[in-house]
């Protein structure tokens, strides 16, 4: 996913863990988060808790990539805090990376749109 997006001329880094990925979101604000609901350290429910805590990167558009199976109310849960919850275990690669850029760049659109409104 990472080569498919920097193919696209998108600026890329990833976090091996959430606990890596929330030390570097303050100094590297990013437009969009792509973050997935299982990883070491702090899964991604405890980085979402996190970023909501912090009135900076709570603004961060998120979208989820999960291959977990989640009910009804973790889906509801979720859909209250981030942009989009992608199954990345019903699609296809070429199908998953189409649908990120799509989700990717909606957000960043969303946002730069919100960015231009606060200026005025």
């Amino acid at each position: 996913m990472h080569h498919a997006l920097a193919r696209d001329a998108w600026e890329v880094w990833e976090a091996e863990n959430g606990h890596v990925a929330m030390g570097r979101m303050p100094e590297r604000r990013p437009a969009v988060l792509l973050l997935d609901l299982m990883m070491p350290e702090i899964d991604g429910m405890g980085v979402l808790e996190r970023m909501s805590a912090d009135p900076e990167l709570a603004e961060i558009p998120v979208v989820v990539l999960t291959a977990a199976d989640l009910s009804r109310s973790e889906l509801d849960a979720l859909s209250q805090r981030v942009a989009h919850v992608m199954d990345k275990g019903q699609r296809d690669r070429d199908s998953l990376l189409s649908q990120v850029r799509q989700r990717v760049a909606e957000c960043v659109k969303l946002r730069r749109a919100s960015e231009s409104q606060e200026l005025k």
